[in-house]
C-alpha cells in the first residue's frame, strides 16, 4: 500500500481536527460545570507525526503499531511527567490551604 491509501484509510489527516473537536468539548464541558473534577488532555499526535519512525508497518501490517522501543516509549514519559506536575500542584494546593488555616 502506498503511503498515500494508508493515510486515507486511516484519515491520519483528520488528527488535529479529531483533536481540536476533542478540546472545544472539554472548554465546554468546563463552561458547564466548573464544580467537576477537571480532565486533561494529552495531546501525543504532533509528537508521534514528527517521529522519524512514525506509522512503521508492524506485524499486522497496518501501520497502527510501532516496533519497541518506539513512540509508546514518549508517550509514557509525557504522561509520567504530567501525573509528577499533577501531583505537586496539588502538593502546593494543599500547602496554601494550610497556611490560610
Amino acid at each position: 500500500a502506498s503511503l498515500h491509501n494508508v493515510t486515507d484509510q486511516y484519515d491520519w489527516l483528520l488528527m488535529d481536527r479529531y483533536n481540536e473537536y476533542a478540546r472545544s468539548q472539554l472548554r465546554e464541558r468546563r463552561k458547564k460545570h466548573p464544580e467537576k473534577i477537571p480532565i486533561h488532555l494529552l495531546d501525543i499526535y504532533n509528537m508521534t507525526a514528527l517521529r522519524p519512525d512514525g506509522h512503521v508497518i508492524g506485524p499486522k501490517h497496518d501501520c497502527l503499531h510501532y516496533e519497541s522501543p518506539g513512540a509508546h516509549d514518549g508517550w509514557n514519559q509525557l504522561l509520567y511527567s504530567n501525573l509528577v506536575d499533577f501531583a505537586a500542584e496539588k502538593r502546593r494546593m494543599a500547602n496554601q490551604t494550610d497556611e490560610y488555616q
